[in-house]
């Protein structure tokens, strides 16, 4: 799953209109039992299928729908080619646009 979420936090990073990468919500179950901190990507498989979850932080003249269609392209196609796991759903989160 680490190597899952370097790559898709590294190819959705990359997109032009992504200010920088967010921190996903907390899930205290797992901060309690310290299995996993809050990191900009959250990954999930089942049956060698991922579903990728990432959050991110956009610029303020970006256009979010095509940014986020970008990201959505981009983390599959790079997830995909690199480990050959099939993507089943990659779903953006933009937590904040940037002002500055």
């Amino acid at each position: 799953e680490n190597v899952i979420a370097s790559i898709a936090n590294l190819a959705a990073s990359e997109v032009h209109g992504v200010c920088e990468m967010a921190q996903a919500p907390v899930d205290i179950k797992k901060v309690l039992s310290h299995k996993d901190m809050p990191k900009s990507v959250r990954i999930e498989i089942n049956n060698e299928v991922a579903y990728i979850d990432i959050y991110v932080k956009i610029e303020n003249d970006a256009k979010i729908p095509e940014v986020c269609s970008e990201i959505q392209r981009r983390v599959e196609e790079s997830v995909q080619s690199m480990t050959a796991m099939i993507v089943a759903r990659v779903n953006v989160h933009v937590t904040d646009v940037s002002i500055a």
